[in-house]
């Protein structure tokens, strides 16, 4: 039997395996400074799903035939994991394949969780939830079931085989530059879910959450190193620091086994101290993520959000920058509770906290999670491409959909047009540069001619 693990080439800017799947997109505005900001992001990474991975490894290992392609097949089993960001394109992709006679369509990942009404006239088999234990039992074209299907919890991470990439191309077109050059890069998944409870999040959505063993992660990243040529991994865990001495022993392990490869990581603040930023650098971080979303107290609680000490966020992100770990800070505007006054609050945070990359999102009521149930008899958008964290989509007790659009410009115009960070982004580049050519600071005379960067 064949399956075809199929995503759509899509022609918007969307980053498809984030938001746990449901995608993100990049806008910021019409303005030309605007503009020029989305001009300097370049390219967005398009790699494949975490979840093709490990389907393709159950299937694989059942002994059926595995492809990848953008394009529908002609028979056989086509796996789809549609997004908000381009759902039209995956539900045209998922329609034409349903048009063929000898083409069995399935629907995986979160938002066919979420939203199983959306796929079920369509495709012949919609899975709730976690789908490998589903995929296990697929023998034969007959073993499917048909309708929406609520599938297992995978209670035992470390049962599950490695993820085979091996039909899926390689992936050349990353665009990581912030965090580490190699364009061979994976994602991998330590764990799964999160056990905070921020209304808000789509990680929570489907399944509690569970971690691997540390030797099981090791295993996957030497694979991934010898097997494919993986020099850079991209943790997926929304939480990576959740247990500290789950990351300790991961970390003792890198060193120890002398695994050289290097990786980025997404957290909280309160979960990171000083020690363990500096024992994560040794292990080969690179670059971290941290949610700080609002700089307001009382806006961070309204959606169960535990309110970050701030001085401490500010602690971590100075040694990050001490050890060379690039900072991603991440903000959510336009949360429930905010006003224009909190809003700027955070603008101005942000600015202060001068992480290497910052990104504001509007806040975007993500079906399956709590906020969008509360604010669902609001929401006045039918696109779900428009759910895409750059859009309004429902109405704002306290903000006008014009005010938050001029806000997120306003937020990333600031930021990154500022005299200081634009100093500090081309003095990074140069050293960059300088490296890469083996030029010591000592032998430069004129500065290298700076080309346009990829990302803002």
């Amino acid at each position: 039997m064949k399956f075809t693990f199929v995503t759509p080439h899509s022609p918007n800017r969307v980053d498809r395996e984030y938001n746990a799947g449901l995608g993100a997109g990049f806008s910021i505005g019409n303005s030309l400074r605007a503009k020029l900001l989305e001009l300097m992001r370049g390219h967005i990474a398009e790699p494949p799903f975490s979840l093709f991975g490990y389907l393709a490894a159950i299937v694989a290992k059942n002994g059926h035939d595995v492809r990848a392609e953008a394009v529908v097949p002609a028979d056989g089993v086509a796996v789809f994991a549609p997004s908000l960001a381009n759902f039209n394109g995956d539900l045209a992709a998922m329609k034409e394949a349903s048009a063929r006679e000898h083409v069995k369509v399935v629907a995986v990942g979160n938002l066919a969780s979420a939203l199983p009404q959306e796929f079920e006239a369509i495709a012949d088999l919609v899975i709730k939830g976690e789908p490998e234990s589903l995929f296990q039992s697929f023998m034969n074209l007959s073993d499917l079931p048909s309708g929406v299907v609520q599938a297992k919890a995978v209670e035992d991470l470390d049962s599950l085989p490695n993820p085979d990439w091996r039909a899926f191309a390689k992936n050349d077109n990353a665009n990581f530059s912030y965090a580490f050059s190699e364009s061979s890069f994976a994602f991998v998944q330590g764990s799964r879910s999160c056990p905070y409870t921020c209304e808000y999040c789509p990680y929570i959505t489907t399944s509690s959450y569970r971690r691997r063993s540390v030797a099981n992660v090791i295993d996957e990243i030497i694979s991934l190193r010898d097997r494919h040529d993986v020099r850079a991994v991209v943790f997926r865990d929304p939480t990576f620091t959740l247990h500290r001495q789950w990351v300790v022993e991961f970390c003792e392990a890198m060193i120890s086994q002398s695994i050289d490869v290097k990786w980025e990581c997404e957290t909280r603040f309160d979960r990171m101290d000083i020690e363990l930023v500096q024992l994560m650098r040794d292990a080969g971080l690179r670059s971290v993520k941290f949610g700080v979303e609002s700089a307001d107290e009382h806006v961070l609680k309204d959606v169960k959000r535990r309110p970050a000490n701030l001085v401490h966020q500010e602690t971590i992100v100075s040694e990050c920058k001490r050890l060379g770990v690039s900072v991603v800070g991440f903000y959510v505007l336009a949360l429930p509770a905010d006003t224009r006054e909190t809003v700027r609050s955070t603008i101005k945070y942000a600015k202060k906290l001068n992480t290497d990359i910052a990104r504001f999102h509007i806040f975007t009521p993500l079906p399956g999670t709590p906020l969008y149930t509360s604010v669902k008899d609001r929401i006045f958008e039918s696109n779900w491409e428009k759910f895409d964290m750059f859009n309004v989509v429902f109405r704002h007790e306290h903000l006008s959909t014009e005010e938050i659009y001029r806000l997120k410009e306003q937020a990333y115009v600031e930021y990154y047009f500022r005299l200081g960070y634009v100093a500090r982004r081309l003095s990074a580049l140069f050293t960059k540069l300088a490296s890469k050519f083996g030029i010591t600071p000592h032998a430069v005379a004129e500065p290298l001619p700076v080309s346009s960067g990829k990302s803002a």
